[in-house]
Formats: C-alpha cells, structure tokens, sequence
C-alpha cells in the first residue's frame, strides 16, 4: 500500500512552508498575549533599528521542533484512519471505535502501544508477543473489539453500526475485487505480511475451502476459509472482514500448535488440527491439495510488492 509514499510526499509540501508556518504560530502566540502587560520600548540613539528582531528568524531547533509537530500530526492521521477503516470493514462505529483505541492508549502515547504496538489489555503481549507494525495492532484490536466487545466496556449493540452482510461482490478474472480497488489476492497477501505469514499457503487453503472464491459461504457470509464456530458456520460482514479472519484462524492454529510453516511436514502437521481438530489424524488428501495449489500461487503474480 502506498501510505508511506503519500506522506513523504505530504510531508515535503508542508517542510515548504516550514517559515510561513512558525511566522503564523509566532503571531497566533503574539496576539494572545495580555495586552495589559504589553508596554512600549524606547529605541536607543545608537540602536541599529534594522537589527531589532521583534520576530526571530527560524533556526535549526525550530525547524526540528516544526518538523516533529508534523510528523506527530500524520502519523496520529494515518493511525486514525487505519482504525476507522478496519472499523468500517467490520460494520463497527468507527467514531467509538477511535474513542476505544484513544483512551486505552492514552492517546496512543502509552508504553504498551509505543513499544508493542497494542491496543487493548496486557494479556494480549502474553498471548500474541509484540506487534510487527501499528497496523497490524489496529488489526487486531478492531477484530478483537467485533468479538468481544464486553472486554473493552461496550456491547454489541452499543458497538455495531450495521448488522447486515456485504453479499454483493464484483468478480473479475476469477476473482474478487475489493472496494478499496485491491483484488482479494492482495488483500489477503497483505494481511499475511502484517503477521509473518507464507501468503502462498493461506491462499491455497482459501482457494481449496471457497471453491476458489465461489462457494455458499464464501458469497453469502464471506467466510473463505469453512470456519465454525460451536458447530455454527461464521458470518463476516465484509470480504476484507472474512479475508482477516480466515488469516488470523491459520495464525492461531500455528500458534496454538508451534507449527512452522518453513519446515517439509508443516501443510501435513496443519491440516490434522485443520480439518480433523486432531493433531495426531493428518489428512493426506487435504495436504496433497493445498501443497499443489501453493506451489501454483508461487508461479503467479497475485501480490502487492511491499
């Protein structure tokens, strides 16, 4: 995605007009002054008045404290808008969601978020570790306040803004496309990347469980991946919703079980607990398909270069 290019970009305009700016905060700063504590000053005969700096001329120190006001007010934009996305994507109020993620952060200046990347409970660094990315902490934490609203104060009621399901998809060259223009290969690639994940093998898993992308639940609960949950089938209520949470099921199968994807009998060690929920039982027929498909997916171009 091409955040990073944007705010250089961005950035660049602004340093600009790093002068104008500290002249205007000089004048804002001037005219709130108390005018009863203002007096007038006398020139001095042998005074240079030409040389009298009633406005100081911009230095490095100013120039650097400009430089990292700006840097703070983009990356809280590009932060709160990575929030109020994902929130969106998972038909959540982005504007509460935003408070949540505020005020449990300390306005994202907590140790926890800085250091971890985590918005939400301490428990999460001992059951997830450190976050690569903000990103991939804003992930989580929107995915986790749609599950479980109840741990960060609110109900489901009091969080969801549209309980109805985004069936209507555009498909095009056998697959979908997103409304962000992205296809869903590279949404899901990108999700992957997030948490250090082989994209090629969940892909092949989502292609072998949709049907490629077509099946009942993939249409008509954007579930990609045959999840269950208490014997029920889940329902997400968008495409980019379902993408997240058909990745971060493999995630925490990997997790839960200390499977490595690198190592040869990875597919086979996943798909006993994938498709059987027993990791002693792995099935040979659903690991000689999604080895297959993955070492497809490697031949095509279905990602983003990030």
């Amino acid at each position: 995605m091409n955040v990073n290019k944007k705010k250089l970009h961005l950035k660049r305009s602004i340093i600009a007009s790093i002068p104008v700016i500290i002249t205007i905060l000089i004048l804002v700063i001037f005219v709130a002054v108390d005018k009863s504590k203002l007096s007038t000053r006398e020139i001095n005969t042998n005074e240079n008045i030409a040389k009298s700096n009633f406005i100081a001329e911009p230095t490095a120190e100013s120039d650097n404290f400009v430089l990292n006001f700006i840097d703070n007010v983009l990356d809280n934009r590009e932060r709160e808008n990575t929030i109020i996305y994902y929130a969106e994507k998972y038909h959540l109020d982005s504007k509460k969601a935003l408070d949540i993620a505020q005020n449990i952060t300390n306005n994202f200046q907590s140790e926890l978020f800085v250091k971890n990347h985590i918005i939400g409970p301490e428990s999460i660094m001992e059951s997830e570790g450190s976050f690569k990315n903000e990103e991939a902490g804003i992930v989580y934490f929107v995915r986790d306040l749609f599950r479980r609203p109840q741990t960060y104060g609110v109900t489901e009621a009091e969080i969801t803004n549209n309980i109805e399901v985004e069936r209507e998809k555009k498909y095009e060259n056998g697959t979908i496309i997103l409304q962000s223009g992205l296809t869903y290969e590279q949404f899901l690639g990108h999700i992957c990347d997030m948490y250090d994940m082989d994209k090629n093998v969940v892909l092949a898993i989502s292609y072998l469980e949709s049907g490629y992308l077509k099946s009942f639940l993939a249409t008509n609960k954007n579930n990609f991946g045959g999840q269950r949950s208490g014997g029920v089938w889940l329902e997400y209520p968008t495409p980019e919703a379902g993408i997240i949470g058909h990745v971060m099921t493999i995630r925490a199968i990997l997790n839960s079980y200390e499977i490595d994807l690198t190592q040869p009998n990875a597919i086979s060690n996943l798909s006993a607990v994938y498709v059987y929920g027993n990791p002693n039982k792995p099935s040979e027929s659903w690991t000689s398909k999604v080895t297959y498909l993955t070492e497809q997916n490697k031949t095509k171009e279905l990602f983003l270069h990030e």
